[in-house]
């Protein structure tokens, strides 16, 4: 049997995981795997907070189905030159209010 197929459209509205980030950026969870990613390209938790802010719907790649939480969608946006950077931003809030950057790289990086 098949799992839960690929999503060509957001599951989650972008302007309340970016409401959210802005409005108290300790409810966002970054993470280990995703700062140290960020980390590497010699960005902290803040410039993870704009970067998120400074996505837009057009960003928008594909919303894949979770591995460790049944049922639930990761979407993945696109950020092209975030301070000379192309960003893979995976994101996911099963908990409204509290967005969950999964992953935060280079784009095109395993």
């Amino acid at each position: 049997m098949n799992g839960p197929k690929r999503k060509q459209a957001p599951r989650y509205v972008l302007t309340d995981i970016q409401n959210a980030v802005e409005g108290d950026p300790r409810g966002c969870v970054i993470t280990r795997r995703a700062l140290n990613d960020a980390a590497s390209m010699g960005f902290d938790d803040i410039d993870v907070y704009t970067a998120i802010g400074e996505l837009e719907k057009t960003d928008f790649q594909e919303s894949l189905p979770s591995d460790l939480c049944p049922g639930a969608f990761q979407d993945v946006y696109r950020l092209q030159q975030f301070e000379g950077w192309d960003i893979y931003c995976k994101v996911q809030m099963i908990v409204p209010g509290r967005p969950v950057v999964i992953s935060f790289k280079p784009w095109g990086r395993p």
